[in-house]
């Protein structure tokens, strides 16, 4: 039987991986490594002899688990090689760097992965064994939103239109996807709404502050915080538009 999870959720309960995928930890762990490697390798989800991600990560922690170096080394570089197709994927060549934040994401996965079973690890790992692709997603999206913060900065608030994000909520980044199709068509904007989206979306600058010593989108661009709002709104309604009627 595959070591229980130990990870709690909100509610107390422990995390616990799907009837499918116990099952199919349960198998994976009585065959070979070679057997194994070959079921990993194979990428079609719906191939019979297909091991799942979740599984694979199983395997990986056991082996390290029980200190078996030539195991863990052949697991963990065939869960890298997976991830790292993944990453291709999921992350847009239009993003500034996007290379550096792939392998960013994958140095974050390696770091989980280091720390596991020992006494920094707080059972992250527990959760991409109930549901990988979520728990991977996530990171992903961590590792683009702290890239694109630090990016940003190396963008004139003169001229921020080099890599604009525009969002449906002030509190989220949109999909590489979405920001591919709206970054050629940010000549629409003014020079004032690429400012305050720089500033807002990219830099992470609040649009206005109770503290009258903070720095805000408002006053760096000298206007009151409502009047970001209104800028911040029409300029999203615009590339909104232009999303709908390309």
């Amino acid at each position: 039987m595959a070591r229980p999870l130990q990870k709690h959720k909100r509610d107390g309960s422990l995390y616990a991986r799907r009837p499918a995928i116990e099952q199919a930890c349960d198998l994976a762990a009585q065959q070979s490594l070679p057997t194994a490697l070959s079921r990993a390798a194979i990428t079609d989800r719906d191939a019979a002899d297909y091991l799942p991600t979740e599984c694979l990560l199983y395997l990986t922690r056991e082996a390290r688990r029980l200190n078996d170096d030539p195991r863990f080394n052949a697991l963990v570089r065939t869960l890298v090689m997976r991830c790292v197709a993944m990453v291709r994927a999921g992350v847009s060549d239009r993003l500034r760097y996007a290379d550096d934040a792939r392998n960013e994401i994958i140095d974050e996965l390696m770091e989980l992965i280091a720390i596991d079973g020992s006494p920094e690890d707080k059972n992250r790992l527990d959760y991409f064994e109930v549901n990988f692709d979520h728990g991977f997603k996530t990171l992903r999206i961590n590792v683009v939103r702290a890239h694109r913060a630090r990016a940003a900065k190396e963008i004139p608030v003169e001229d921020p239109a080099a890599d604009v994000l525009a969002t449906d909520d002030d509190d989220s980044l949109v999909t590489e996807e979405q920001i591919a199709l709206l970054e050629d068509r940010l000549e629409v904007l003014t020079q004032q709404e690429r400012t305050a989206i720089a500033l807002h979306y990219l830099q992470g600058l609040e649009i206005e502050s109770k503290e009258p010593t903070k720095t805000t989108v408002a006053t760096l661009m000298g206007v009151s915080g409502r009047t970001v709002r209104t800028i911040l709104g029409r300029a999203k309604q615009k590339l909104l538009t232009l999303e709908k009627n390309p």
